[in-house]
């Protein structure tokens, strides 16, 4: 079945005229026909309220199936409660919250070993850069015979 043909038999069983149930929403009646008709798509938000002026589970909108309200439990004195949410829709939830939480945490483990791994190749490249330099000048010296040789821009030293 269709959101437009669940929005509409729902609105009919619960006996609201298109009017009403807009009123109730917050919204025009002609918004409400339109779902009802199938040109627009409701919003979250607003399904949302639908199902809980309706008493139905909001993502039997998005199913195939339609659950025209909550299935009834009873509690251990064998009263007949209103189910407000599905135990399975909960659980499912909630394994999905946590699938989600590892995720976003081996990611950011993964940045964090990124960043280090970056850091550490810089501090590396400059001392191999600066141990690098330090041999040429020790060479520079050698061949100075440890004289500070000291230039002048019209100083030729020339030797044959």
């Amino acid at each position: 079945m269709e959101l437009n043909e669940k929005l509409l038999q729902l609105r009919k069983k619960n006996g609201f005229t298109q009017a009403e149930l807009a009123e109730k929403l917050n919204v025009s009646r002609q918004s409400v026909s339109n779902w009802e008709l199938g040109t627009v798509t409701p919003s979250i938000e607003r399904l949302k309220a639908l199902s809980q002026l309706y008493n139905v589970p909001w993502e039997s909108f998005l199913s195939d199936e339609i659950i025209l309200e909550y299935p009834a439990k009873e509690n251990t004195k064998g009263e007949t409660l209103s189910k407000t949410c599905d135990d399975d829709t909960e659980k499912n939830l909630s394994e999905k919250n946590g699938k989600i939480r590892i995720k976003v945490i081996v990611v950011f483990l993964i940045i964090i070993l990124v960043v280090i791994s970056v850091v550490l190749a810089v501090f590396v490249a400059t001392a191999v850069y600066d141990n690098h330099k330090n041999d040429e000048q020790v060479q520079l010296d050698e061949m100075m015979d440890g004289e500070i040789y000291v230039s002048d821009e019209n100083d030729f030293d020339l030797e044959f």
